[in-house]
């Protein structure tokens, strides 16, 4: 796990092609098809591929992922799996798409993890963010509200910090200024706490504009 960590660490670092090569390494060396370090090694090439714009290949390495856990019934990470490929799909613009993926994903978790907050807030952001790019505005607060309440239920600084970002881009769209720059120093706060460096830069450029 110590190479799978290594390329996470590198992808996080914008250096895709570097984790890339490790990942494929690391996959060589797996005689376990199933194993947690292979579907690791297969989530962190998805993470690669969508961010390098190969959005078929991403779906591709998720896919496998949602196969390996619908076959072992483990519904938890099927569910992961529909979001990653939703996000992917939403990366690419295909909301109708992306939004049928995080259905099927909400349904797993409501059947089977009521309690299962951080999903739930994931989700929620996900749907709202769609919402706000198809221009439904009061459909993505709402969305999005229920999101960071779910963040909040989780105590997960990171959900919060993007249910607040969105939240401040909403208000943006709608020129209410003040209210958007309340959302993104919330956001900021949040990221902060989470240590999320990239996540506060971002909020920072954010600011830095209005």
């Amino acid at each position: 796990m110590k190479k799978i960590n290594e390329a996470f660490d590198l992808f996080e670092q914008g250096e895709f092609e570097k984790a890339e090569a490790i990942y494929l390494a690391c996959l060589e060396d797996l005689a376990d098809g199933t194993s947690d370090a292979y579907k690791a090694i297969l989530y962190g090439l998805g993470y690669v591929k969508s961010h390098q714009g190969e959005m078929e290949k991403a779906k591709q390495y998720f896919n496998e992922v949602r196969e390996i856990a619908a076959a072992e019934a483990d519904k938890k990470e099927e569910a992961m799996a529909l979001h990653q490929m939703g996000m992917v799909e939403r990366m690419a613009g295909e909301y109708e798409k992306a939004l049928r993926l995080f259905t099927a994903e909400a349904e797993i978790w409501k059947r089977h993890f009521p309690d299962f907050h951080i999903g739930f807030s994931a989700n929620c952001y996900e749907r709202g963010y769609i919402a706000l790019k198809q221009k439904q505005h009061e459909e993505a607060s709402r969305l999005l509200q229920t999101s960071l309440e779910y963040a909040k239920a989780a105590n997960d600084p990171v959900a919060e910090g993007c249910a607040y970002r969105g939240l401040g881009e909403i208000e943006l769209v709608k020129r209410r200024i003040d209210q958007a720059k309340v959302y993104f120093q919330q956001a900021r706060s949040s990221f902060e706490e989470a240590g999320d460096a990239l996540g506060v830069a971002e909020i920072q450029e954010f600011l830095k504009h209005i």
